[in-house]
């Protein structure tokens, strides 16, 4: 190689080498610089960070599991104004698709339906007790004090059955149970009045001089019972014949009879039982006892019944 040409190798190679070790040498010192100015993190602000990052994850979780339950069409139901007023239920409101114009001839129509195909109707038997009872709480609660042949005191026996709530009541038997012994419905025994109640109603009173003081609340419907309405009343007759319901039949003893109970509500009178059991899980089936002056009022003898009750539900 000529000689002039080997000295200008060796030139340019030595500024290669000086330029490139020039390069790496900047850049180191550029990288420690940076590492020479950053703050030491503290031991808070180690912690912050790792808040900041379980919030995020946190954060991120939530979107995860958030999410609108479908309605029954499959739709998912965004509406919180909606849903809120669908959970807040109203006065107005009543089970079985109903409201507070329902009239009893409306179930008695449902129950007709029920009627044409007997697989609709459903029927629950049980058996009630009421323990006997004698003596009235004078001058106590409601209750005046003994005047001879005036209404003045009364005792309430409570006993219930249950039922589906929303059901329509079709119809209802109650009668004496069987006496074991004598193979016989057992006699019951009261003294002055009794009257038999469905809830409020009157579906039975001993005495109809005492239970015409009584109302419904609709024309044809079942009397109320309120004793403020018969309280201090001059009997017209002990010996009065007894009131039932309209549309039910009713057996039962005169005054200070024995006898037993036999009672059948049809649909015409059922219905009135259902209009006031609607959106209800239980029927109060309650006796009460009236009297007049006696430490022997107020009273009625041990009563077993059997009771039968038909039923549709939504």
């Amino acid at each position: 190689m000529p000689l002039n040409l080997l000295f200008a190798t060796i030139i340019f190679s030595y500024f290669a080498i000086t330029s490139c070790n020039s390069s790496s040498f900047e850049g180191s010192t550029s990288v420690a610089k940076e590492q020479k100015t950053q703050k030491p993190k503290s031991s808070d602000d180690a912690v912050k960070e790792d808040k900041d990052e379980e919030n995020l994850d946190d954060e991120t979780h939530g979107e995860d599991i958030v999410i609108d339950s479908p309605d029954n069409d499959g739709d998912v139901d965004v509406d919180a104004d909606a849903e809120t007023e669908a959970e807040t239920s109203t006065e107005e409101e009543i089970d079985f698709g109903f409201d507070a114009d329902t009239t009893a001839e409306d179930l008695k129509i449902v129950c007709d339906d029920a009627r044409a195909d007997a697989s609709l109707l459903k029927v629950k038997k049980t058996s009630l007790t009421y323990p006997e009872r004698k003596d009235c709480s004078w001058n106590k609660n409601e209750n005046l004090g003994p005047k001879n042949g005036f209404v003045q005191a009364y005792e309430t026996s409570s006993n219930f059955v249950t039922i589906p709530k929303g059901a329509v009541i079709c119809g209802f038997e109650i009668k004496s149970s069987m006496d074991q012994v004598t193979k016989q419905a057992q006699n019951i025994h009261y003294d002055d009045f009794l009257f038999l109640l469905l809830d409020d109603n009157v579906i039975f009173s001993s005495n109809s001089s005492v239970s015409n003081f009584l109302s419904s609340k609709t024309a044809g419907g079942a009397k109320q019972f309120d004793f403020t309405k018969v309280r201090g009343k001059q009997l017209v007759s002990f010996e009065s014949g007894a009131y039932c319901l309209e549309g039910a039949t009713c057996v039962i003893p005169g005054h200070d009879k024995r006898g037993p109970i036999d009672l059948s509500l049809a649909s015409e009178a059922s219905s009135q039982i259902a209009l006031s059991s609607l959106g209800k899980d239980k029927i109060d089936i309650n006796f009460v006892a009236i009297g007049d002056n006696d430490p022997e009022d107020c009273f009625h003898s041990d009563i077993a019944l059997d009771v039968t009750l038909e039923y549709v539900t939504n």
